[in-house]
C-alpha cells in the first residue's frame, strides 16, 4: 500500500472514531427516522385516495418543510444525512471495524453505497430547503439511461440490484440480523419493542424496494421508460393489487415502524 493510501486510511480512521462525527452520524439516523415516519404517513394517505404530494423522499421532505419551523428542520435533516454520509465514507476508506479481512471488501463497498445514498438525501433536503426543483423525473432518467449503449440492459441491472436490496431488507428483518448493528442495553440485549419495530420496518421497506426494482425491470423488458418510476409509483402499484388498500396501509405502517426503529438506532447503533 502506498504512503498516500496509508495516510488516507489513518485520517479516515481518526475521523471515524471522533466523537463529533459519531454524534453527526447519530443525528443522521434521527433524520432517517423523521423521513420514514413521513413516508409512512404519505403511504397511508395514498391508500385512502389522497391526491396530495408524491409519496417519496422529496414529497416527505416537502411535508417537513410545511411544518412549523420547517426550514430549520430541513437544514438540520440535511446536516444529519451529510454527517451520516461522511461517517459511512470513512468506513469505506478505512475499513469497517470488527469485520473479518475476508469480508472487508464487501463491507467497504456497502459503506460506500450508503455514503452515496445519504449524500443524495442530504442534497435533496438542501434542494427542498432552498426551493430548487432539482433533478428530473424517474421516467426521464430511465429514458436517458435506455438511450445509452446497452441501455436496456443497464436499466434491467439497476432494477435487479434494487430488487436484491429489497430482498436483503426482507431477509434481514425476518432473521432479525439487524440486531448486530446495535449495542446491547443495560439488560444485555436490545429491547423487544425495538426488535419488533426493526423486524416489521425492514420487511416493509424491502417490499417497497422490491416493487420499485420490478418497475425498472419492466421498463427495460418492454423498452418503455414510462413503466419505470420512483417510490411513489411503487406504492401506487401496491395499491392497484387485490386488497391493495389493506396492503398499502400495512406497508405504510411498516415504513413508519422503520422510522421509529431509526430513532432507537440513533441511540444504540454501533459506531
Amino acid at each position: 500500500m502506498s504512503d498516500p493510501a496509508r495516510a488516507a486510511r489513518r485520517t479516515s480512521r481518526s475521523a471515524n472514531d471522533s466523537t463529533a462525527l459519531q454524534a453527526l452520524a447519530r443525528a443522521g439516523y434521527v433524520a432517517s427516522g423523521v423521513l420514514h415516519l413521513l413516508l409512512g404517513w404519505l403511504a397511508v394517505r395514498l391508500a385512502f385516495g389522497s391526491s396530495g404530494g408524491n409519496a417519496d423522499q422529496q414529497g416527505a421532505l416537502r411535508e417537513l418543510a410545511d411544518a412549523p419551523g420547517g426550514a430549520l428542520l430541513l437544514w438540520l435533516t440535511a446536516a444529519g444525512f451529510a454527517g451520516l454520509a461522511l461517517w459511512q465514507l470513512t468506513e469505506a476508506v478505512a475499513g469497517v471495524p470488527g469485520t473479518d479481512k475476508a469480508k472487508q471488501v464487501g463491507a467497504r463497498a456497502k459503506a460506500a453505497a450508503k455514503a452515496v445514498l445519504y449524500g443524495v438525501l442530504a442534497g435533496t433536503a438542501v434542494r427542498v430547503a432552498t426551493g430548487s426543483s432539482g433533478g428530473g423525473s424517474e421516467e426521464g432518467l430511465t429514458a436517458d439511461l435506455m438511450r445509452a449503449p446497452a441501455g436496456r440492459w443497464l436499466a434491467a441491472v439497476v432494477g435487479l440490484v434494487i430488487v436484491g436490496v429489497g430482498v436483503f431488507h426482507v431477509v434481514k428483518g425476518w432473521r432479525k440480523s439487524f440486531r448486530d448493528d446495535l449495542r446491547a442495553t443495560g439488560g444485555g440485549g436490545v429491547g423487544q419493542a425495538v426488535v419488533r419495530l426493526g423486524q416489521v420496518g425492514y420487511m416493509a421497506k424491502g417490499i417497497a424496494l422490491g416493487v420499485l426494482g420490478g418497475l425498472f425491470v419492466a421498463a427495460a423488458v418492454t423498452a418503455d421508460p414510462e413503466k419505470a418510476g420512483g417510490l411513489d409509483d411503487a406504492l401506487r402499484t401496491i395499491r392497484e393489487q387485490p386488497f391493495g388498500v389493506v396492503l398499502l396501509v400495512a406497508t405504510g405502517l411498516g415504513i413508519a415502524a422503520y422510522g421509529v426503529y431509526s430513532f432507537a438506532r440513533a441511540r444504540y447503533a454501533r459506531l
